[in-house]
């Protein structure tokens, strides 16, 4: 199959500066004279394709604010009610329904996938104005890639979807619009045979990659196939038992009713395919180092999801920009001109391990929840100097923190800020405890005693207006598909080495010693640790941590435990531990997971329409 080689269409930048095409979008689609408008122009087409590209969800801000703070990563204000978020502070505690549920995502993903077919029919060559037939054939594959982009993001959501695979025009016979829903084997033929086609035409690179940077290459259509296999193949969707009669109303069940372990080695060998571009070049691990050339795991994890696509040959995918001065609005401290009211929670603090990779459990790992720290922490080998106003290099915690936060992996420091750490925009630290400048009583304070700074700019200063430096709102990066493999192999070939080759990949980046051979063919031990790996590596990424507890159905025994914190509420004078100090860990809410809510309901307006709909269970 010929490959389609990308050439720059000098207009096609439009795509990613945020054009919109809603003028055309507006119109009558079957409108022939808009259309022929449209099509004839080759910006106007840009612009088309630029607003199908649009629909993708910001994965960054957009995904934590709407989804992600579902999880048990996240915790928002509970004021923020008051500003809108009532919704999804109510579902975090059970309190949804089909009327009340949150973001719209079908509707949503229903009209771009129209607007994708429109597309797919209409664009046509305009070689006096540049557009070529092989980059026409190009821009047909990214719609095609688009569709299946929105269909596995509503199928992690509401299980499978009425599927369409064409346009409809006004001729069409209304019982012809009234679909019921595929069948989650349906779902899956039509996107595994779509995208390994649409792999087969697209570049493994991009040309001009700083002035390409978001449009799709084949390593994109295979990390979204393999993230597919990964999900069809786990837990909630691969023979649930709570989903056994869950039918449409021809009497077609909706999910398989036995467990398939073959779906398993399918996921290994979808997520391999991804690897196996590293291993040609194409991607890589990010990594910097120190002087000493010995690796740096503080910066190389910090710098992963602030530096640019063309240099970062970790990501595969990424929308070219994202909503970042939300992020540095709602994770920088209060007194730095921000809102500060999204915290990170104590239950991810506290899945941190030791600097030596011991658990916090673990009797040996010296962890302590008394006193403060009685000197500098310094770190050898590495360039980070964000930890005090003369920039130290090599200073990571300085005397008189908390013990809790001393001598955690590397990845702590890049992704938490607790209290009294260092703020480059303030030229001090920020203060959490009652009455400081960070904390309480206002509700423009993180609710756990914690914000993150994962893919934030460590100099931003918001109350200057400075966001910080570009940087990609990443939807595919190679570490996904290290970690996506190791588990697909922990539950199809426990004994297979691979496991932990790729898991150690990781773990070394993340400044972690190796684990050790004698894991292999201990397949619960070897889950546990795949399990906390996905867990860091990808904490503050929007919605993947929700996303990994209910795929693998670990949420309603996971939010038995109470989301906690530091205490907001208390002072920094009081001792560690007592009811008044800042230093003790609370419960901060008692959430709500039932089993129902593994799957999102679809609004009652939609099943109202269409007759052929079915409810998911338990809505």
């Amino acid at each position: 199959m010929k490959k389609i080689a990308i050439y720059f269409i000098a207009s096609f930048s439009t795509l990613f500066t945020g054009s919109s095409c809603s003028d055309y979008l507006d119109q009558k689609p079957d409108s022939m004279l808009t259309l022929e408008l449209v099509f004839s122009d080759i910006k106007k087409t840009n612009e088309w394709l630029a607003n199908i590209y649009s629909g993708v969800p910001d994965p960054a801000y957009r995904d934590i604010c709407n989804i992600g703070l579902m999880s048990d990563d996240f915790q928002a204000s509970l004021e923020l009610v008051q500003f809108g978020w009532g919704a999804i502070l109510a579902a975090q505690q059970g309190s949804w329904t089909p009327e009340t549920g949150l973001v719209n995502y079908w509707e949503d993903f229903y009209k771009v996938i129209r607007s994708a077919y429109i597309f797919l029919e209409n664009v046509t060559p305009l070689p006096d104005q540049g557009l070529t037939e092989r980059e026409v054939e190009y821009m047909k594959c990214e719609a095609r890639f688009l569709i299946c982009y929105f269909y596995v993001y509503m199928l992690q959501l509401y299980g499978p979807v009425p599927l369409v695979t064409e346009a409809f025009n006004s001729q069409t016979a209304t019982d012809d619009l009234l679909l019921q829903r595929a069948s989650l084997d349906q779902m899956t033929e039509w996107l595994d045979k779509e995208l390994l086609e649409i792999a087969g035409y697209l570049p493994e690179k991009l040309e001009s990659e700083n002035v390409n940077f978001g449009r799709v290459t084949k390593g994109a259509c295979l990390a979204l196939r393999a993230r597919m296999w990964t999900w069809i193949a786990s837990p909630l969707f691969n023979g649930n038992p709570y989903f056994a009669d869950l039918k449409n109303p021809d009497g077609t069940s909706l999910f398989p009713a036995t467990y398939d372990a073959t779906k398993w080695v399918k996921a290994a060998a979808a997520n391999k395919e991804v690897i196996d571009l590293a291993s040609k070049g194409v991607y890589s691990l990010y990594k910097e180092y120190a002087e000493s050339g010995q690796l740096d795991p503080f910066i190389s994890y910090m710098r992963a999801f602030i530096t640019s696509g063309e240099v970062n040959k970790e990501i595969i995918w990424s929308r070219a920009d994202y909503e970042r001065g939300n992020m540095e609005y709602f994770f920088n401290p209060r007194s730095n001109g921000s809102y500060g009211s999204y915290s990170i929670t104590q239950n991810l603090v506290d899945e941190y391990r030791m600097l030596d990779g011991k658990d916090i459990a673990d009797n040996a790992s010296g962890y302590r929840e008394d006193g403060f720290t009685q000197e500098d922490m310094f770190y050898p080998d590495t360039k980070w100097n964000y930890s005090d106003y003369d920039r130290t290099i090599g200073l990571i915690l300085p005397e008189g923190t908390f013990n809790m936060w001393q001598n955690r992996e590397p990845r702590f420091y890049s992704t938490v800020r607790w209290h009294k750490s260092y703020v480059i925009g303030l030229e001090g630290p920020c203060e959490y405890a009652m009455g400081q400048k960070d904390g309480r009583p206002s509700h423009d304070t993180p609710a756990c005693g914690y914000h993150g700074r994962k893919g934030l700019d460590p100099v931003a200063t918001p109350r200057t207006g400075n966001i910080g430096a570009y940087r990609p709102a990443i939807v595919f990066r190679l570490a996904e598909f290290y970690l996506n493999y190791a588990e697909a192999l922990v539950e199809s070939d426990p004994q297979n080495p691979n496991i932990l080759t790729y898991v150690n990949y990781i773990r070394e980046r993340g400044g972690l010693p190796d684990l050790p051979s004698s894991l292999i063919g201990n397949q619960e031990e070897l889950r546990k640790q795949v399990r906390k790996e996905q867990r860091i590596e990808f904490a503050m990424e929007g919605k993947f941590r929700y996303d990994y507890i209910r795929r693998w159905k670990l949420a309603v025994d996971l939010f038995k435990t109470p989301i906690q914190g530091m205490n907001q509420y208390g002072e920094d004078t009081q001792p560690v531990g007592t009811e008044n100090s800042f230093y003790k860990r609370v419960d901060v809410m008692k959430r709500v997971f039932e089993e129902h809510m593994y799957l999102w309901p679809i609004r009652q307006g939609f099943l109202d329409k269409n007759k052929n709909l079915v409810q998911n269970k338990g809505w």
